[in-house]
């Protein structure tokens, strides 16, 4: 009875999604703005236990780079779902007036931005995410509807962004790489004439491997993967 029952636990842990989400990421990715190099983001996901630090750095090539690094921060909780911001920081180079802080207060309910001097506090709904948390929520909430919302504090407001998975089953050809993506878009559900496109990666925790963004004047940034590297 013994044996069987090891054999059976055996099985079980076999059995076991290949996919649980990994305890370090690296990302690298280059940008482009109309096809021209504009620079490189550098991300790392790091997860101890219950707790989560995400740290996203964009360096600027040509006149970009006078402005300084853009550093991303969020750090947080890992529950059973997914992401959840405590703190979110934003700076831009050594430009004290461009740095944004956030403090996610669950129990009260309340988060309290700082940025250019002055303090805000919100009401904090359910499921709030930041600009550098909110990529990786995907590790853990695969789109899995056609329609999408997204509630973001994207450094100075809470904001909710919608997309639509328009494609699932698409082959990008990336830096020499295959990636079999999902593919959302914002195009025709808000009021902005800016158009957002996010590939995501199946094979790798729908993590984001090329986000495309088109202006009102028809100027694209892009940003496309260059480098994953994943330890689970």
């Amino acid at each position: 009875m013994m044996n069987i029952r090891y054999a059976l636990l055996f099985l079980l842990i076999l059995a076991l999604p290949s996919d649980a989400a990994p305890k370090s990421v690296t990302l690298t990715y280059q940008l482009f703005r109309n096809d021209k190099p504009l620079g490189q983001v550098t991300e790392t996901y790091q997860q101890q236990g219950n707790q989560y630090k995400i740290v996203s750095v964009t360096e600027g090539a040509g006149l970009m780079a006078l402005a300084g690094k853009r550093v991303l921060i969020s750090q947080g909780l890992v529950t059973a779902d997914g992401l959840q911001p405590v703190r979110f920081e934003m700076r831009q180079g050594d430009n004290e007036r461009k740095s944004v802080t956030s403090d996610f207060d669950w129990a009260n309910g309340e988060i309290t931005i700082r940025v250019k001097g002055n303090v805000y506090t919100q009401s904090l709904p359910k499921g709030t995410l930041d600009l550098a948390s909110y990529p990786y929520q995907w590790m853990f909430s695969p789109p899995n509807s056609e329609d999408i919302s997204v509630l973001l504090n994207n450094g100075k407001k809470l904001r909710e962004y919608r997309y639509r998975m328009v494609e699932q089953d698409v082959i990008l050809l990336l830096n020499n790489q295959s990636y079999q993506t999902v593919t959302l878009t914002n195009a025709g559900l808000t009021d902005s004439a800016e158009e957002k496109i996010i590939s995501l990666s199946r094979q790798h925790g729908y993590l984001p491997v090329r986000i495309l963004i088109r202006d009102e004047n028809g100027s694209v940034t892009e940003q496309v993967i260059s480098n994953i590297r994943i330890e689970y």
